[in-house]
């Protein structure tokens, strides 16, 4: 490969990186494969159930949520949330399985379950993390992208849903940050060497044999918020699925605080509801909306109901979702408080 050839190949590499560093929407919000050793009911019965755990988890971030008595009982019937699947050979002999469970979850179905176990949703917009990977080896302390730990890492990190990524850890990152800044967790030096990277957090962790065990100590770097947090385990790949978790915790709380600070309160005026059954419709309608954390009955005068609603998003947002809804109409003199429907009833096409 020439010196123009190599410069370009460089260049590609890092231009890939960059792109994928920024806060994304990640793609596997609602889908998930299974491995299946043999190609049985039985056996994708057990993978639906394993599918829909993951997909649950990597929608509301923390593992304890699970328990809730609304998800226990959706585990137990995992079929009502599958839109389709269908099962692959596997591609390549070695793979957890000789057969993959492909499967679509029902996304409205998950968001009608949310809202009767009374669960906020962590946003499908997550926030990139940069990870810079210290690690000491028979007394000798190096950056490292592609050590086992730094490859368990990004792949429990996809499973949970966080953008996570290494460094290039090329010649402008080797004098950029020094192994020395990043075991001592410096700042600095640290935000410094990562900002050609563009992503919205950053991750520096130092890692260690003890007595047998891995250790571990962690820095976050969030905008203006900064987390320590550390562990220990029998092995790397447990320290991978700790800290991921860790991670998962910490965004998908600040998702929710980002979200309860954003929230909106907004007036829903719809008119053309002319009996219980309308109502009760209109109620269904607006319980699976994902923008709507609540809403209660403010006023009902003739045909006409105007609903007080709190809102995750703004009212473009919400007003959006509900022009969606093939029952609504929306009508003039929408303002920023109050949006005007009328509604065209729940059989509408």
């Amino acid at each position: 490969m020439n010196k123009i050839k190599m410069l370009l190949h460089i260049g590609l590499l890092l231009a890939g990186c960059c792109a994928n560093a920024h806060g994304q929407v990640i793609d596997n919000y609602v889908s998930d494969d299974q491995p299946l050793q043999v190609d049985s009911q039985d056996a994708q019965k057990t993978a639906l159930r394993q599918g829909l755990s993951d997909v649950l988890l990597r929608q509301l971030g923390m593992k304890e949520l699970l328990s809730n008595p609304h998800l226990v009982d959706a585990l137990d019937h995992p079929d009502s949330y599958v839109i389709d699947f269908k099962v692959d050979r596997a591609v390549q002999s070695g793979e957890e399985g000789l057969f993959t469970l492909h499967i679509n979850f029902d996304q409205n179905a998950l968001n009608q379950l949310y809202k009767e176990a009374s669960l906020v949703p962590w946003s499908r917009n997550r926030s990139s993390v940069l990870m810079w990977l210290a690690q000491e080896q028979q007394g000798q302390r190096q950056l490292v992208a592609n050590s086992p730990l730094a490859v368990a890492m990004q792949a429990q990190a996809q499973k949970r849903g966080i953008p996570l990524f290494r460094p290039l850890m090329d010649l402008q990152d080797e004098l950029g940050l020094s192994v020395s800044d990043a075991w001592g967790f410096f700042a600095e030096p640290i935000q410094k060497a990562s900002s050609r990277y563009g992503a919205q957090a950053v991750l520096t962790g130092r890692v260690y044999q003890e007595q047998g065990k891995w250790t571990s100590q962690w820095q976050l770097l969030d905008r203006d918020r900064q987390m320590l947090f550390k562990s220990k385990q029998d092995s790397l790949d447990a320290i991978a699925a700790d800290v991921v978790d860790q991670l998962a915790v910490y965004f998908a709380k600040q998702d929710k605080l980002s979200a309860l600070q954003g929230a909106g309160a907004y007036f829903l005026s719809v008119s053309g509801i002319r009996s219980l059954d309308d109502w009760q419709a209109l109620q269904k309608d607006l319980q699976q909306l994902s923008s709507i954390v609540s809403f209660q009955l403010d006023a009902m005068q003739g045909n006409e109901v105007r609903v007080r609603v709190i809102s995750s998003g703004t009212i473009r947002q919400l007003q959006d979702e509900l022009s969606q809804n093939n029952s609504l109409h929306a009508q003039a003199g929408s303002d920023e408080q109050t949006l005007n429907f009328n509604w065209q009833g729940a059989d509408s096409p």
